[in-house]
């Protein structure tokens, strides 16, 4: 299990062994985590609840060399990284409601359901999310590396918070939570 830690609570994950590993030429650093984890997060599948292979993979490697991985409460985003994370937010949120729209038109209207619209909605916004990866080629740095530990920055939006544990494999769409009070 991998615990990560949140001020006064305690959060067991368990730990995800990565199916598709990717061969490593180099010592593995935190900017390849970070820039793993950007590619995750303005990838046209940020919505997804699966998690990113290559961002698993480094965390996997990182816990191998005796890191711990951590939820930070106080390592936060500053104002330019919340301008770039409310673009994500912006685009993720147009691909969620599109999709729910999707899903109320075909319950009702059944087989005569024209979704064209909501499609077209979800594939700009997926088009925005990878235009906003070449705006800001220096990528979202999500991590920090301290005390030989890995903290994941908070975000103050759940909508980007929630994709990105998913997406990092530190959140499973199956899992049960184990929360505990932190000693």
């Amino acid at each position: 299990m991998g615990v990560t830690s949140l001020k006064n609570i305690t959060v067991t994950f368990p730990l995800i062994k990565n199916k598709n590993k990717i061969k490593m030429k180099k010592k593995i650093n935190i900017e390849d985590l970070n820039f793993a984890t950007w590619l995750a997060i303005t990838s046209d599948e940020f919505n997804s609840h699966e998690a990113y292979a290559a961002v698993v993979d480094y965390l996997d490697k990182f816990r191998a060399n005796g890191y711990r991985v951590f939820m930070s409460g106080t390592h936060r985003y500053n104002d330019n990284e919340l301008r770039i994370i409310e673009r994500i937010v912006a685009w993720t949120a147009q691909i969620i409601y599109a999709e729910d729209l999707i899903q109320k038109e075909l319950q009702i209207m059944g087989e005569d359901a024209d979704s064209s619209i909501y499609a077209h909605q979800i594939k700009d916004a997926k088009k925005g999310l990878l235009k906003c990866r070449k705006q800001f080629p220096d990528f979202l740095k999500c991590f920090i590396e301290e005390d030989g530990a890995i903290y994941l920055r908070c975000s103050p939006y759940f909508i980007f918070e929630e994709r990105l544990m998913y997406r990092t494999g530190l959140l499973l769409p199956d899992m049960e939570h184990s929360v505990e009070m932190a000693e």
